[in-house]
């Protein structure tokens, strides 16, 4: 429910970026949402199993002097 909403802000136009985190449990390819796989499939997401990639990733981000692609 929280990605639909997520998306649909960015395809409005009200937010730029959209950068899923994986929480420890799941793993991407047993999401049931078909919506939700097919956006990680296709998109930058984050894993907190790869702790330090998220830390240096949003750190980054946050600033907003760097593009980082991965």
């Amino acid at each position: 429910m929280e990605f639909h909403m997520a998306h649909e802000k960015v395809i409005q136009g009200r937010n730029k970026y959209l950068i899923p985190i994986l929480l420890r449990n799941v793993d991407a390819k047993n999401i049931k949402d078909a919506d939700l796989r097919m956006y990680l499939e296709s998109h930058t997401y984050l894993d907190s199993k790869d702790r330090v990639r998220c830390i240096i990733y949003l750190t980054l981000l946050h600033s907003n002097t760097v593009t980082v692609r991965m």
